[in-house]
C-alpha cells in the first residue's frame, strides 16, 4: 500500500506540470494492459506499441539498483512546459530548449549535492558522459551546441555536430569544438588527430614516432586551443627515417617532414 501511495503521489508531481524529479520506482502488476515485459510483448488486443509515460516526464534507464550511482540514460521529457534547467548559466532566454534530448553514461555527482541525470540532463541531442573527474565540465558549452554529440569526461568538455548560424535557414556550420577550464593548469587542451593500428599494446613508443600499434598510435595532427595548428606530411618517397611527427604546434601554420 506505501508503495502505490508513494507511486500516486509522483503522478500527481508529474500531471501538474511543474518538474521534472528524478526516477521513481513502481507500477501496474503483470496483468495490467499497460504492462511490459522484459522478455518481449505479445499483441494483447490493445494495439499499444508505445514506452514511456503518458505525463511529462524523463524516461529513466538503470542497472544494478535504484540508487543514483545505478542511473545510466536519460531521455528528457517537454521543457516548453516545464522549466528548462540551466547549462554553464544558459537558459531558456538564451534559447536552450533541451526536450528530447538523451544523456547516457554515468550519473556524475554535480554541485547541490546532485546528480547529472537524475537532477538535471543532457546537454545536446546526444550526451555521452564519462567516469573520470570530479566534476561534469559545462563551461564551454554555448546554446547553438544543439543536432550534434556532447563528451564529457576527465573534466573537460567537447561537442561535435552543427551549428545554426544567424537566426535564418539554411545556413549551417560542421563544428568540432573543444573546451577547458580557463584557470586550468594542465591545460589548454588540444586536438588531435591519430592513425590506430595493430591492438593489445599498453606501452608508447618514445624512439618510433611512426608507430602505428603502440598505446597512442600515429599522431597525425594537432590543433592547439590558441590558433596554431601542426600537421604530418607523410610523402610516399620520403624514407620513414626522414620524417617525423609534429608532437606540439608551434605556429600558426607549422609542417614538419
Amino acid at each position: 500500500m506505501k508503495r502505490k501511495l508513494l507511486f500516486a503521489g509522483a503522478l500527481l508531481v508529474y500531471g501538474t506540470g511543474i518538474a521534472q524529479i528524478a526516477p521513481v520506482g513502481g507500477g501496474q502488476g503483470t496483468n495490467s494492459i499497460e504492462y511490459w515485459s522484459r522478455s518481449g510483448n505479445n499483441h494483447n488486443g490493445s494495439n499499444n506499441n508505445i514506452f514511456g509515460p503518458k505525463w511529462n516526464s524523463p524516461i529513466y534507464t538503470i542497472t544494478g539498483g535504484i540508487s543514483p550511482m545505478n542511473v545510466r540514460m536519460k531521455l528528457n521529457g517537454d521543457f516548453t512546459i516545464v522549466p528548462q534547467y540551466s547549462i554553464n548559466n544558459y537558459g531558456w532566454n538564451q534559447n536552450v530548449n533541451t526536450t528530447g534530448y538523451m544523456g547516457l553514461g554515468v550519473n556524475s555527482p554535480i554541485p547541490g549535492n546532485q546528480f547529472l541525470w537524475s537532477n538535471k540532463g543532457p546537454f545536446s541531442l546526444l550526451h555521452l558522459n564519462g567516469r573520470n573527474g570530479t566534476f561534469v565540465q559545462e563551461l564551454g558549452y554555448r546554446p547553438w551546441m544543439q543536432a550534434g554529440i556532447t563528451l564529457t569526461d576527465n573534466q573537460d568538455l567537447s561537442y561535435m555536430g552543427m551549428r545554426r548560424v544567424g537566426s535564418g535557414f539554411d545556413v549551417t556550420e560542421t563544428v568540432i569544438a573543444w573546451s577547458d577550464n580557463p584557470s586550468s593548469t594542465n591545460g589548454p587542451d588540444d586536438f588531435s588527430i591519430r592513425f590506430m593500428g595493430g591492438s593489445g599494446n599498453t606501452a608508447i613508443s618514445t624512439t618510433n614516432l611512426q608507430e602505428t600499434g603502440d598505446l597512442d598510435g600515429l599522431h597525425v595532427a594537432r590543433f592547439a586551443g590558441t590558433g596554431e595548428f601542426g600537421w604530418e606530411i607523410p610523402l610516399a618517397s620520403m624514407l620513414p627515417e626522414h620524417r617525423t611527427t609534429c608532437m606540439s604546434a608551434h605556429s600558426r601554420w607549422h609542417i614538419t617532414v
